[in-house]
């Protein structure tokens, strides 16, 4: 998404699985409805209704917040493990 010719905001989709791996706003333009639009322009490129995200950081509650009101629903938490070896 751009305003003017700056890049504010981004959505990396795969069309074949239907995922989307990364969408993000800059800051200082988050709550102005571009997430909310390049969520919308998915359609033109998605021949099912259902697309996912995954590995929504569990810190990240108002991206969260801000799935849940576009309609994603949480299906599965994971974790993460971690043992030093060295």
């Amino acid at each position: 998404a751009f305003i003017g010719s700056d890049l504010v905001g981004y959505i990396l989709f795969n069309s074949s699985n239907r995922r989307i791996y990364q969408i993000a706003v800059a800051q200082q333009h988050r709550r102005k409805g571009i997430a909310t639009q390049l969520l919308s322009e998915l359609k033109v490129f998605v021949s099912s209704a259902k697309v996912q995200i995954t590995n929504v950081d569990e810190k990240a509650k108002n991206l969260q917040l801000f799935l849940q009101r576009q309609g994603l629903v949480n299906t599965i938490n994971q974790i993460e493990m971690v043992k030093m070896i060295f």
